[in-house]
C-alpha cells in the first residue's frame, strides 16, 4: 500500500446531501520541525565541594556509568573510617552481651543500649555513604557533552551547574501545530522530514501529542520517533514535515 504525505490547511467536502462541509486535512500549511535529544540531562552538583577531576570537555563522548566529576570528600572519607571503627565497637558489644544473657549475667537496659548504638551507628554509616555517593558524578547514559560549566579545582556549592549532557542517538522530532490538526492527527500516523541541513529524507511517526492548546497562538506540540538508521542526524537539525493522510 502507497502512504500519501501531504502538508496542512482545510478545504470544503460536500457531503451525500450536498451541503458543503468544513473538514481538516494535511494539504496546503508549511509545518516544520527540530531533531532534539529524547535524552537530555543537566547535571549539578551534590555536594559544596572543590572539584578535583573533571574526566570531559565538551563533546567528549562517554559510557553509562562513566566517572564525569570528582569532588574532594577526604574529610567524609576519615568519617567514614572513624564510623566504621565506632561500628566495629558497637557489633562487639552487642555480641558480648547477647553471651552474657545467656548466663544471666546482664541487664536488660544494658542488652537494649547495645542495640540502639549498634543501630545508630549503622545508620551513620549508610547516611556518610550517601554523601560520599555525591562525591562522584556519574553519566546516568551514555552519550556526549554539550556543556561544561565547572572547572577543575573550583569551588562550586550544591546545585550549581557542571555538565549538559545528550545522548545524540536518541533523537525525535518536535513540531508545533495549529490546534485545528487535534481533528486528525493521531499516535502512530507516519511523518516524513526534509533536513535542511544534509537534505536527507527522514522517515518518522508521531510518538506523543501534548493534549494542550496555547491559548495566544493556538497551537498544540506533538513528538515523532524517527528512524535514523544510516543517516547522519545531529540534535537542532530541522526540516519540512509532511503528515500522511489521516
Amino acid at each position: 500500500m502507497t502512504v500519501r504525505f501531504f502538508s496542512l490547511t482545510a478545504f470544503l467536502l460536500v457531503n451525500l446531501s450536498g451541503t458543503a462541509v468544513a473538514q481538516n486535512t494535511v494539504e496546503g500549511l508549511s509545518v516544520r520541525g527540530q531533531l532534539r535529544p529524547a535524552q537530555a540531562a543537566s547535571l549539578s552538583a551534590g555536594v559544596g565541594r572543590q572539584i578535583t577531576h573533571i574526566s570531559v570537555q565538551a563533546g567528549s563522548d562517554f559510557q553509562e556509568g562513566d566517572v564525569l566529576v570528582r569532588f574532594d570528600c577526604r574529610e567524609e572519607g576519615a568519617e567514614k573510617d572513624i564510623i566504621k571503627a565506632k561500628l566495629d565497637a558497637a557489633r562487639t558489644r552487642q555480641d558480648v552481651n547477647l553471651r552474657l544473657e545467656e548466663f544471666e549475667n546482664v541487664s536488660v537496659l544494658a542488652i537494649e543500649l547495645s542495640r540502639a548504638e549498634l543501630a545508630m551507628t549503622e545508620a551513620e554509616l549508610r547516611k556518610i555513604d550517601a554523601i560520599l555517593d555525591k562525591c562522584v558524578v556519574r553519566a546516568p547514559f551514555s552519550g556526549s557533552v554539550i556543556e561544561k560549566s565547572a572547572q577543575e579545582y573550583q569551588f562550586v556549592g550544591v546545585g550549581e551547574p557542571l555538565l549538559d549532557i545528550m545522548n545524540p542517538d536518541s533523537l525525535e522530532i518536535e513540531a508545533v501545530l495549529p490546534s485545528t490538526a487535534l481533528a486528525w492527527i493521531e499516535k502512530g500516523q507516519a511523518i516524513e522530514m526534509d533536513i535542511d541541513e544534509t537534505g536527507a529524507l527522514v522517515a518518522a511517526q508521531v510518538d506523543r501529542i501534548v493534549r494542550e492548546v496555547d491559548p495566544v497562538s493556538q497551537t498544540i506540540r506533538i513528538f515523532g520517533s524517527i528512524d535514523s538508521a544510516g543517516v547522519n542526524l545531529l540534535p537542532g537539525m530541522s526540516g519540512q514535515l509532511r503528515f500522511s493522510s489521516p
